[in-house]
Order: structure tokens, then C-alpha cells, then sequence
């Protein structure tokens, strides 16, 4: 089966709303109304980043998987402009606005990713890839073995079970589209616009969702909301923000790109 791109995004629509909405139902437990309720959507991140990672490690081999593409500075460009720099960019606002940058260290953790496990994690397994890039025969085997034992590593230096329970899923997507990518018997092409959307900025939206979500909760004005209301807002306000930076950062190294040509 290949996926097509219309239906990647649509899953990572999927998949970001699963892992903010489960941040968002165990943040507001108390106020959701239903324990039952609280705690189901609240154990939907674990699937959620598993299916991020499945359709990272897909969309990655059918980038760079053919035997005669190389990763080379156009790879790392790439991910340095779709990922690595919104990332520092909007994480660099949040950490001034809150006052949280005093010393090295904290330049360092920023720098690094270290607060935001799902960036760190990511960029690790990027890196790792790119290194085995010029071995396009072997880089999923290499790849697979690499992830299992970083994901060994994590558990038996004691690391939060979320550092480490999905980063297989990455391999399996690795996988998936090497034996299954370039075979066209069947096609899931799925098309909703709104997902597609929100798979598109997702980056954004998980960077940004955090810090938004407890800026309207504790907003002296909104307080007295509703929880659902208060949510609602949090979401707009976010999903909007985090258009208006890609388009804005979009711009930009367009722009950059076609001086540098």
C-alpha cells in the first residue's frame, strides 16, 4: 500500500491532534467533567506520536530511500529549514516571554531541544540518517539498529517511558515504505483539507500549543470561563499563530533561496 502525500498530512492532522488534545484533557482533568472521559483522551498521545513517527520515517525513505540518492546539504538544509530553526525560533519567544533563560545551561537545553523530547528525538534519528546516507543499501538496517539501541539506551538511563515507547514506529515506517513506497497495486489518497492542514503546521502547533494553552487559562478575563470554552480558544489562537509563523518563515527562505540561486 502507498500513501499518498495528500493522505500523510492527513494523518499527521490526525496524529497532532491526538497528542495536543491528550496534553490538553490531562492538563485540565478536573474541569473536563468526566474521569472516564479525562483519562481516555489523555492516553491518546502514545498512539498519536507512534503514527507522527511511523509517517516521518515513511515520508524519509521515500525522500532520500532510492539507492542513488545521497544525503547531502540539500538534506540538511531541509531539515534545518522545516524543522530545526522554526523550532528554535518560536521556542527562543516562549522561553524570553517567560523569563526562563539565566544561565548557559539554559541556552544549552534551548539550543538542543532538551525541553521538548519529540524535537530532540526527532533530530537524533535525522542526524543518525544522514550520516548513513551514503550507505543507501544498508541505511535501514543501519537505521532500525540504530533506533533500538538508543531507545535501549533511554530506558536503562531511567528516561520518562516517552522518550523511548514510540521511536520504534520511525523503523517501522523506514520499513513500510521500502518494501511497500514505490509499489502502486493500491493508493490510500485521502482529502480533507482541514487535517491536511494541521498535518502541514503541525511542527508549529506542538512547539506553540503548550505555552498558549496556560496563557488563556490563567488570563485573568478568561478564568471564568468554561473549561471547553477556555480550550476552544487556546486551539484557534494556536492553529492561527502557528499558520501565520510558517507562512511568515515560508516567505522568507523563499525568498533567501532564490538569492542564493
Amino acid at each position: 500500500m502507498k500513501i499518498s502525500k495528500n493522505t500523510s498530512y492527513f494523518l499527521r492532522g490526525i496524529a497532532m491532534l491526538m497528542v495536543i488534545f491528550s496534553h490538553y484533557f490531562e492538563w485540565g482533568a478536573p474541569f473536563v467533567g468526566s474521569e472516564r472521559v479525562a483519562e481516555f483522551v489523555s492516553k491518546l498521545g502514545d498512539p498519536g506520536v507512534g503514527l507522527f513517527f511511523f509517517l516521518s520515517g515513511y515520508a524519509l525513505y521515500l525522500g532520500y530511500g532510492s539507492k542513488d540518492k545521497k544525503t547531502d546539504k540539500k538534506y540538511l538544509w531541509k531539515r534545518f529549514r522545516n524543522m530545526y530553526f522554526p523550532y528554535l525560533l518560536i521556542a527562543t519567544v516562549i522561553a524570553i516571554l517567560g523569563d526562563n533563560i539565566h544561565e548557559t545551561k539554559d541556552v544549552i537545553r534551548l539550543i538542543t531541544g532538551a525541553d521538548y523530547w519529540f524535537i530532540i528525538i526527532i533530530l537524533i534519528i535525522y542526524l543518525a540518517f544522514c550520516l548513513v546516507g551514503k550507505l543507501p543499501k544498508y541505511r535501514v538496517f543501519i537505521m532500525t539498529v540504530f533506533i533500538i539501541d538508543m531507545s535501549l539506551w533511554l530506558y536503562l538511563h531511567e528516561y520518562a517511558d516517552f522518550w523511548y515507547t514510540a521511536n520504534w514506529c520511525f523503523a517501522f515506517g523506514l520499513i513500510w515504505a521500502k518494501i511497500f513506497g514505490d509499489k502502486n497495486c493500491f493508493t490510500l489518497n485521502i482529502k480533507d483539507y482541514v487535517l491536511s492542514f494541521i498535518g502541514k503546521i503541525s511542527l508549529y502547533i506542538y512547539v506553540l500549543h503548550t505555552y498558549i494553552y496556560f496563557q488563556v487559562v490563567n488570563t485573568e478575563s478568561l478564568m471564568s470561563l468554561n473549561w471547553y470554552v477556555q480550550l476552544m480558544i487556546a486551539i484557534v489562537l494556536t492553529v492561527i499563530l502557528a499558520f501565520i509563523i510558517e507562512k511568515l518563515l515560508s516567505t522568507v527562505f523563499n525568498y533567501l533561496e532564490r538569492r542564493a540561486k
